[in-house]
């Protein structure tokens, strides 16, 4: 129990009673008697309105989605049982990273009206998961001396994805539930890999087309046709070690983390939507998670599931740890899309030595963030103190770095694709598209 406004101004009322034996001692018998009947509301009012709130039950749904840097709203259903009380406050307990305009909602429920429902517009800052553990009522009592407030515990997750709203709309077009349809309709070259069928040899077939084993046993020319693969498989293998916690270039806040996973999540829409195959693979000092490809829409929610949970672990990646549990998991070949930093030149060394063990069964390509100053060194001459030179010769060398790495892997067959926090996800998306296309997988 608060003390409530109205029984403020009711003490100060007797305040002045309180000083008349003050004035004339024979008054005290009679103030006093004055003064414990004038108590008696107050305290009756208490008593009868200690378990007015017992009667009110509050329902949120037990898991909360909201997207960062969205609003967002909570649900929160009042069901009262008897008559009072009609006025309620209720707030929650938010954490931090959930801001709110409206800490405290106040409602007014009607007589003949056993319940109701709204809604806390809820704004998160950060990506993750979160517990709501706590929300607290309050009512005034029945005669208004007091607030009688009471707090209750919950057991509510609040799950924040990342917002795709932007890649959404930067890639629309690529998203149209169509096989090899993106922004314009692509030609499919060549004439497949798959078998499709045996038939009879006709002019102009080549030497590679003729399946010798149908030939000799039907004593007739048999030619082999292939269609184009429908269902692919496609994993996208993200790197949570300590330089993915990083911030970006150019940026001071957001990690290098999170762009990775909205890459991952706007590739497993494309997949989803081409009529491929999906997987997820997250690894640090070791391998964390793996999830192999599937199709539909509930596995594209337990890959975000696991997405949104991720964080960057202070420890260095392990690339040949990984590269030996691709080699023993995967058997069959899949585009392998691994989104890592190579700022350290150890670390790209070592991933140049490890991806040899899985080029020659999968389809490999790394994605890494470019620095913004990375550029040669006379790409711009902009140039005005020794600061600019001493910036651009840093980018030159990045520059070079990179262009190295790329010359290296490209002669064991891997792409290197060097994408900002712009483009990232576009890139993925159109080299995905182009593997597609080309057939190459």
């Amino acid at each position: 129990m608060v003390p409530a406004p109205r029984l403020l101004i009711y003490v100060a009322f007797l305040v002045p009673l309180g000083l008349l034996p003050a004035i004339d001692p024979s008054l005290i018998p009679a103030t006093t008697i004055l003064v414990l009947l004038a108590l008696v509301p107050i305290l009756t009012d208490g008593i009868i309105s200690r378990q007015c709130l017992n009667s009110i039950r509050t329902e949120i749904p037990t898991i909360i989605r909201l997207s960062c840097g969205r609003s967002g709203e909570i649900p929160v259903t009042i069901n009262r049982q008897g008559t009072t009380p009609r006025k309620i406050s209720v707030g929650l307990d938010l954490p931090p990273s959930i801001v709110t305009k409206k800490e405290i909602i106040q409602l007014a429920i009607d007589r003949d009206q056993e319940g109701l429902f709204f809604k806390l517009p809820v704004t998160a800052t950060q990506r993750g998961r979160f517990l709501l553990s706590l929300i607290m009522i309050a009512t005034p009592s029945r005669l208004g001396f007091w607030e009688m407030r009471q707090s209750r515990t919950l057991s509510i997750e609040i799950r924040v994805y990342p917002d795709l709203k932007a890649e959404r709309k930067t890639m629309a077009a690529l998203f149209l539930p169509k096989y090899a349809m993106g922004i314009h309709s692509r030609r499919q070259v060549g004439q497949g890999r798959e078998f499709e069928k045996l038939r009879e040899y006709q002019p102009g077939d080549s030497l590679d087309m003729i399946h010798w084993k149908a030939t000799a046993k039907r004593h007739l020319p048999m030619s082999k046709v292939y269609q184009v693969e429908r269902v692919q498989e496609v994993y996208v293998v993200i790197d949570s070690a300590r330089l993915s916690g990083q911030p970006l270039h150019g940026t001071a806040g957001e990690q290098r983390l999170e762009t990775f996973i909205k890459a991952a999540l706007v590739m497993g829409m494309a997949t989803r939507n081409q009529g491929d195959l999906f997987g997820l693979l997250t690894f640090s000092h070791k391998v964390d998670t793996f999830l192999r490809a599937k199709g539909g829409k509930t596995h594209f929610n337990g890959c975000r599931d696991h997405l949104y949970m991720l964080e960057a672990q202070s420890v260095t990646p392990d690339f040949r740890e990984l590269t030996v549990f691709i080699r023993q998991r995967l058997k069959k070949r899949a585009l392998l899309v691994i989104m890592t930093s190579l700022d350290d030149p150890i670390l790209a060394e070592e991933l140049v030595k490890s991806l040899e063990l899985i080029t020659r069964h999968h389809l490999v390509m790394v994605m890494v963030m470019e620095p913004t100053t990375a550029k040669p060194l006379f790409s711009d001459e902009q140039v005005t103190n020794l600061d600019d030179i001493r910036r651009k010769l840093i980018g030159h060398m990045q520059d070079q770095a990179l262009r190295t790495i790329e010359q290296e892997l490209r002669h064991r067959g891997v792409t290197l694709i060097r994408a900002n926090n712009a483009n990232l996800s576009l890139q993925m998306v159109q080299q995905y598209m182009s593997v597609k296309a080309r057939q190459i997988l």
